[in-house]
């Protein structure tokens, strides 16, 4: 038994209401999913144990946002010490992916740069789509983050790489980090 103590990653998954933070999150978490809404109310905090390139094994803490504009102050106050962040909109809602940068702006406003994943939800949802997936990748090339990448909650599209991708590059980087010093 190895007395190296296993990595911990903090994740926080922000966006507006009704994007599918929290579906997101359980299908990751606990492989699920339920049509029944019930918005967070503050904050949701889900666990997953992953295995990662370079360190093996590695917990995501999930922190799963309110997105109600009537919690958004009290929000920033769990970005602290996040290691990277899920920034979601719904692809069938327009205006969840034009309030994207009021997102960033809140997310960079209190803890800075960090690690982050652009996910467009919603995805088995492609005949009612309001949001071209060439704005979308554009909007999150000029963010600069990791990667745009859609995903169901509903079916499990892309779920499991929206998770893991900002993991696998942090740990890519820092071995990178590791090898150049």
């Amino acid at each position: 038994m190895s007395n190296v103590p296993m990595v911990t990653f903090k994740v926080v998954v922000i966006g507006d209401y009704g994007v599918g933070k929290t579906s997101l999150c359980r299908r990751f978490a606990k492989k699920t999913f339920t049509f029944e809404y019930k918005p967070t109310i503050g904050i949701d905090i889900l666990v997953r144990q992953i295995s990662l390139p370079y360190i093996g094994k590695a917990i995501l803490q999930i922190w799963d946002t309110a997105g109600e504009e009537k919690f958004k102050r009290m929000i920033p106050m769990y970005f602290k010490g996040a290691n990277y962040a899920l920034l979601v909109f719904d692809l069938t809602r327009r205006r969840t992916f034009d309030s994207v940068m009021e997102w960033y702006e809140l997310l960079k406003g209190s803890i800075g740069e960090v690690p982050l994943i652009l996910v467009g939800n919603k995805l088995d949802l492609e005949d009612k789509r309001q949001v071209d997936r060439s704005e979308a990748i554009s909007l999150s090339k000029s963010l600069d983050t990791i990667t745009y990448i859609e995903t169901s909650a509903l079916d499990g599209r892309n779920v499991e790489n929206a998770f893991r991708l900002p993991a696998e590059y942090i740990i890519r980087k820092l071995a990178e980090e590791q090898v150049r010093a």
